[in-house]
């Protein structure tokens, strides 16, 4: 909400604590109707997060007001926000761009929104191996009697098998530096959530489940790596927060990509042969 402005919403991202939008909201006016402080908006912009339940109703989760008296009339200049956090509580943060672009650019702007739309939908026809880097887990629950657990991560993407990683034992705060590949078509890899499991490893009973979180990996339709760092574990039942945190990469490669490395790799192993008996000679 800005300027007194219509408000303006994003979609909703789906049973996540970290979620990535990447979406260009849009609220029409005149420049000094947001960012003069005596007008409607007191020349501000509040952002509210809210949670949507399964009946449509919503509930605040947190929100944030930033001044806008820096947007500039030139087009292309932003104002940016990073990890401005969500009040009252303070819980969570959220990152995001202002940008102001004049009315005579903005026909511009969607043709090239609409050609940015064209070759992100290519990209979600495309075939290739995501690539998920495991890296480690913090702080999680102890479920042996020695204060210590064996966990190991069991990471599930729609329509591919179940991909677990190896069990580190007696440790709560286990480094796996693992790698797990899944083949595919982007868009139907990207389709739901990834659902990362961490599990303990018991060898006389079923193993226990030391919290789960799903990850939407929505930012790969756009870029070819993401991040996720300290991502907050949920409890098995996944109605509480916990203290555990678990944090990983995800990479995207095309198959010509994958081959065309390949072709590097041959073409400069047999360079290297030809230089070694040239050499030998």
């Amino acid at each position: 909400d800005a300027g007194g402005k219509k408000q303006v919403k994003t979609k909703v991202m789906s049973k996540t604590l970290s979620p990535s939008w990447n979406e260009q909201l849009r609220i029409q006016g005149k420049l000094h109707e947001f960012v003069d402080a005596s007008g409607p908006g007191k020349g501000m912009l509040k952002l509210e997060v809210r949670d949507r339940d399964s009946f449509g109703r919503s509930s605040g989760i947190g929100q944030v007001s930033v001044p806008l008296a820096g947007l500039s009339q030139r087009d292309g200049e932003r104002l940016s926000f990073t990890r401005e956090k969500l009040m009252p509580a303070g819980r969570g943060t959220i990152t995001f761009y202002v940008s102001w672009i004049p009315a005579g650019a903005a026909s511009l702007n969607k043709s090239a929104a609409a050609h940015s739309a064209m070759l992100a939908s290519e990209r979600l026809n495309t075939r290739g191996e995501l690539e998920v880097h495991l890296l480690s887990a913090k702080r999680l629950m102890a479920a042996d009697r020695s204060g210590f657990s064996d966990p190991f991560v069991a990471l599930k993407l729609e329509g591919q098998k179940v991909w677990k990683s190896r069990v580190a034992s007696r440790t709560l705060d286990p480094t796996w530096n693992e790698r797990a590949k899944f083949s595919g078509v982007l868009g139907d890899l990207l389709a739901k959530p990834m659902l990362i499991k961490v599990l303990d490893k018991d060898s006389y009973a079923a193993d226990d489940v030391l919290g789960e979180v799903a990850i939407s990996l929505e930012p790969l339709a756009q870029t070819d790596s993401a991040a996720f760092t300290n991502v907050h574990l949920l409890s098995a039942n996944r109605l509480s927060k916990l203290n555990s945190t678990v944090s990983l990469k995800v990479a995207w490669r095309t198959e010509e990509e994958i081959g065309g490395g390949f072709f590097r790799a041959l073409t400069s192993t047999i360079s290297s042969m030809f230089a070694d008996e040239n050499g030998d000679r």
